[in-house]
């Protein structure tokens, strides 16, 4: 229903990836969203290396609460000198944030830190591609 509303919208674009709402995820659900997108990403943080799970993808909060740029820094330093990926999220970027979201300036310190590591920056697409070597 999502993507029939949303649609109009996309300029022909079909929808491949997904975030759980609120991490709610059971194995059903899981099963269900893998077989229809490219990537789902869940709601505990981390890398993605190794032997990647494309159905609930590791990912960092950008949230102005409780970003931690130092953990941000560690964790892109990690990435670039092995075969790694990161998902970053947040909900809105805003000078008012929602406490699920981040300020442009919080935002743009993460987008410097990503840019100063020299990290790759691909859509969810593209690094999956790459991950599942095509």
């Amino acid at each position: 229903r999502n993507a029939a509303c949303i649609e109009p919208y996309l300029d022909g674009h079909a929808m491949r990836s997904f975030a759980y709402p609120f991490g709610d995820m059971s194995p059903l659900r899981k099963l269900q969203a893998q077989t229809r997108f490219t990537t789902c990403r869940g709601n505990v943080a981390g890398i993605n290396a190794g032997k990647i799970d494309f159905g609930d993808l590791p990912a960092e909060r950008i949230y102005e609460q409780t970003i931690d740029h130092d953990r941000v820094a560690a964790l892109l330093r990690t990435i670039t000198v092995s075969p790694a990926g990161l998902v970053f999220y947040t909900h809105d970027v805003a000078e008012k944030p929602s406490p699920y979201g981040c300020s442009p300036g919080t935002f743009e310190r993460v987008v410097r830190q990503v840019k100063q590591a020299g990290a790759a920056v691909l859509t969810g697409r593209e690094a999956a591609a790459l991950a599942r070597g095509r």
